[in-house]
């Protein structure tokens, strides 16, 4: 081997936002830099315009982070313009109506092919560790003798996949060095779906642990919070949206026995396949039977205007939207309770984030989720897509012993020291490595 350290890179399509998936990178990045690697960050869309939190972070600790389309992207216009007038008589010719972003997505790809073949050829990675679904022009250009498959969603096939496509994917899984897969729902999943196989190895989610200041409720030992990834500034409410007055409660030992003291959440991105749908017929029914429910919503995306809709709808006063914090820590020791009902996921940061802050889950039984909260102990798994399960376990919780409550989170904390501390999922990944660095050397 070479005198010098490896070099990984983390390969995605986008790195737009400051979302789960872009998380998962920087933790990958930073942590196995920690193991002897150089890494490096290799996107194939073009990067945001105004950087995010995560990009800054990636350019404060020195881990490099690449657009490929960025580097031509002039040229593409160029080039279109250029092609425009024979490629539209050819297209009219087979009777079809000539579409410009077609030209342009089809010339962007091609040119990124290049672009990427001559990266991989200078730089000579090490390892690439794909992380979820890439435009289809890339496959062939990676190298799957040194490449790592790592199935970012729930691993099964949706209506997007073209034939095409869908063959460049399987062989390129099929022939990859290694599969990773974030619990075993998603495995089976992949092998069900795919036709896999091979081995795929399941590898839990890194979640950093930094300092937030507050207590995991009944444990009596203090948690560090991780970085958000769902959105920058200050705690806010939305105008016209009255919060509930918490202010005394000094966590789940001392709280309300009963159904009016429990502090339910949810931290996430506001989208359709969060369970958004379910939850709010849930809380609706929970509050007609109780009296009232003490919610939470936190993150950004595009269900916000639908639920505050729904909230002023049924005058759901006692449930909040926060939209802008700084950690999941000033959002979670808020909460007593994490509820998060997946419709398709995999293994969700914020879950990860709620058990290093000692909070007990309601989950669904979707992809990687149950390896990573298993039933009656760091929480209650339910089916996905039903409103009653969903009131069903948040009762369970409101009903039950301050004791018993107390396991449940000290039980949730010691499941994210077990397999989502950094270090630890770090040497397991770093082993991977080491074992496909020696196989290419054979």
């Amino acid at each position: 081997m070479q005198d010098r350290k490896p070099l990984i890179w983390y390969m995605t399509q986008a790195y737009r936002v400051r979302g789960g998936h872009e998380a998962h990178l920087l933790h990958f990045a930073t942590e196995l830099r920690r193991h002897g690697f150089r890494t490096r960050i290799m996107v194939l869309d073009a990067l945001p315009r105004e950087p995010h939190l995560f990009m800054r972070q990636l350019t404060e600790q020195g881990i490099a982070l690449d657009g490929v389309r960025d580097e031509r992207g002039w040229l593409v216009r160029v080039l279109s313009v250029l092609a425009f007038l024979p490629w539209s008589i050819a297209v009219r010719r087979r009777g079809k109506q000539p579409q410009y972003h077609l030209l342009l997505s089809y010339i962007a790809d091609r040119l990124s092919a290049i672009v990427l073949k001559r990266a991989v050829r200078r730089e000579q990675p090490d390892i690439i560790h794909v992380l979820g679904r890439l435009a289809d022009y890339a496959y062939p250009v990676l190298p799957t003798g040194r490449s790592v498959f790592h199935h970012g969603t729930e691993g099964l096939m949706d209506k997007s996949w073209d034939e095409e496509e869908l063959g460049l994917f399987k062989t390129f899984i099929e022939n990859a060095a290694r599969n990773f897969a974030p619990g075993r729902g998603v495995a089976d999943n992949v092998t069900r779906e795919f036709g896999i196989k091979r081995g795929i190895d399941t590898i839990y989610t890194i979640c950093p642990d930094r300092s937030s200041g507050f207590r995991v409720r009944g444990s009596g030992f203090q948690v560090q919070g991780a970085e958000s990834h769902e959105s920058e500034g200050e705690v806010s409410q939305p105008i016209g949206r009255r919060a509930p007055n918490v202010a005394g409660r000094q966590g789940v030992g001392s709280r309300v026995s009963g159904n009016q003291g429990i502090r339910f959440g949810i931290l996430c991105r506001m989208t359709e396949e969060k369970g958004i749908r379910h939850l709010l017929p849930a809380l609706k029914a929970y509050r007609e039977k109780h009296g009232s429910v003490d919610f939470v919503f936190a993150g950004t995306g595009s269900m916000q205007q639908e639920i505050r809709n729904y909230l002023d709808t049924y005058d759901m006063l006692e449930v909040r939207m926060i939209s802008a914090f700084s950690t999941p820590g000033e959002i979670l020791e808020n909460m007593d309770v994490f509820v998060h009902p997946s419709l398709s996921d995999a293994m969700p940061m914020a879950i990860a984030e709620a058990l290093m802050c000692g909070l007990p889950c309601v989950v669904t039984d979707v992809g990687g989720i149950p390896d990573l909260v298993r039933d009656g102990q760091e929480g209650f798994i339910i089916k996905s897509g039903s409103d009653a399960e969903i009131v069903n376990a948040m009762e369970r919780f409101a009903a039950m012993d301050p004791q018993e409550f107390s396991e449940f989170g000290r039980r949730a904390r010691e499941r994210y020291e077990e397999v989502c501390r950094p270090e630890r999922v770090g040497s397991v990944i770093a082993e991977h490595y080491s074992e496909m660095i020696k196989e290419s050397m054979s």
